[in-house]
């Protein structure tokens, strides 16, 4: 098996990762007020690195394991001996339990400005950007 395989999975995973940065940062850009911009970016960039901690710390968990009693790690290196493809389930049940969750937090969700849930759709909101200095 190649890994090359892997390919698709983790080309749409970046993409969804750089939309979901963008999307999170409209938002949050548009509902807080302008003081406090970079705080919010920081706290984006903070957020960002303790995912990848976490990750890392659930890819050595996996590892740690699946491999007790002497079996191979679900993650080897090698990836004919490995099951690559539990690891992936583990992933979309965790996923699945994160977009419950996203579901359950957009169902409590109530924009503070004293308008209604559907008040947005009926007339669009523009967000004040402020241009950066060019170079």
């Amino acid at each position: 098996m190649s890994a090359m395989w892997l390919v698709p999975q983790y080309a749409l995973l970046g993409v969804a990762e750089a939309a979901h940065a963008v999307g999170q940062i409209e938002f949050f850009y548009c509902l807080l007020p302008k003081s406090m911009s970079n705080m919010v970016s920081a706290m984006y960039i903070v957020g960002t690195a303790v995912s990848s901690l976490v990750a890392s710390i659930r890819v050595s968990g996996v590892e740690w394991l699946s491999s007790t009693g002497g079996k191979t790690s679900w993650l080897s290196s090698n990836i004919n001996r490995g099951h690559l493809d539990y690891y992936f389930w583990v992933l979309t049940f965790l996923s699945l339990l994160n977009f419950f969750y996203f579901q359950f937090i957009c169902q409590l969700y109530e924009p503070n400005d004293g308008s209604s849930r559907l008040s947005h759709e009926a007339e669009e909101t523009q967000c004040a950007y402020r241009l950066l200095p060019e170079s």
